[in-house]
């Protein structure tokens, strides 16, 4: 997962540097009550027009600084802290939503979008995702409808933007989407009942309608779905988009009969093809212990039933034996 480090803003020559200059940064760009009650986003949009003016070549090496603002921009929430000789209160409120309140979210989003498709690495990618999920957020409270409104208008804007590089994207990328807009869809379905006639629920459908795209986009790729199956926490199965996520169950035991029926489909004809979607899994470079079972549970099937197949695997591929 992404650490934030990456080569750093110009000038920060240490750790401790480096960490400063994004601890300032993202002073000034919070949402801080005290100051939104005086100007608004006025400092925040001071910070995203110096951003804005920047060429390619500087915000690659503002990378960190950038996605850090760019996050905070998109925030629903102000906070703020009172203090009192003998007490502290810390206050929480929303965003107010007007029409400059979204041309400026749209901005910073249209930021992350650059960020993201220049990344240099999948670190660098889901740093980026990591970013863009907060403009997908609903305040705690819930908020005014107008604001609702703009973040599905919002949430659906970044669903679109990654259905356009479905087909591109690494599958570790499009497998933690999907997990991500599988919760967006639950709860934006709540709002996009038919019997919700208000701009609130014709927006939530719109969103609804842009994640189904996407997960039929998604799955219509037969490499992703065997990938999938086979590797990661994060796997989305078709139950699972129409239930309430409370059976914890059912998506292994899915997962499990699939992997039963891939590794009795296996032959000599096909074993070249399924030899290429194991290299690709065991290509994945993860430290949590939940990534991998399942494709140890397949190969153990596969030897069950084909030794001579996973011998010629093993013989190929030393990823398969670390």
């Amino acid at each position: 997962m992404p650490d934030g480090r990456g080569p750093g803003p110009p000038g920060a020559g240490s750790d401790e540097e480096r960490r400063r200059i994004l601890q300032s940064v993202e002073t000034l760009a919070r949402n801080r009550i005290d100051v939104w009650r005086h100007i608004g986003f006025g400092i925040q949009k001071v910070i995203y027009d110096a951003i804005s003016g920047l060429p390619q070549g500087e915000r690659k090496s503002l990378r960190p600084v950038i996605v850090t603002a760019c996050r905070l921009f998109v925030d629903p929430e102000l906070q703020g802290t009172t203090w009192r000789f003998d007490s502290v209160t810390l206050e929480r409120g929303v965003v107010p939503a007007s029409t400059g309140y979204g041309d400026f979210r749209r901005g910073a989003i249209a930021v992350l979008f650059d960020m993201c498709d220049h990344a240099n690495s999948l670190d660098e990618k889901l740093e980026v995702i990591q970013a863009l999920s907060t403009a997908t957020r609903s305040p705690m409270d819930g908020g005014r409808p107008d604001l609702i409104e703009l973040v599905l208008d919002n949430t659906q804007q970044i669903v679109e933007f990654f259905s356009k590089r479905v087909d591109t994207e690494p599958f570790e990328i499009v497998q933690h989407l999907e997990h991500q807009f599988l919760w967006l869809y639950r709860r934006s379905k709540q709002m996009a009942a038919p019997e919700v006639r208000s701009q609130l629920g014709v927006k939530a459908r719109a969103l609804v309608g842009a994640i189904e795209r996407f997960r039929d986009d998604a799955n219509n790729n037969v490499r992703y779905v065997r990938f999938k199956t086979l590797v990661g926490h994060e796997s989305v199965f078709p139950p699972e988009w129409d239930s309430n996520g409370m059976d914890v169950e059912r998506p292994q035991a899915y997962r499990s009969a699939r992997i039963a029926e891939y590794a009795a489909s296996i032959s000599r004809d096909n074993a070249e093809e399924w030899y290429e979607i194991v290299e690709l899994c065991t290509a994945v470079k993860s430290n949590d212990l939940a990534t991998f079972p399942n494709l140890g549970e397949f190969l153990k099937e596969v030897a069950t039933r084909s030794s001579l197949i996973t011998l010629g695997w093993l013989e190929r591929s030393e990823q398969f034996i670390k």
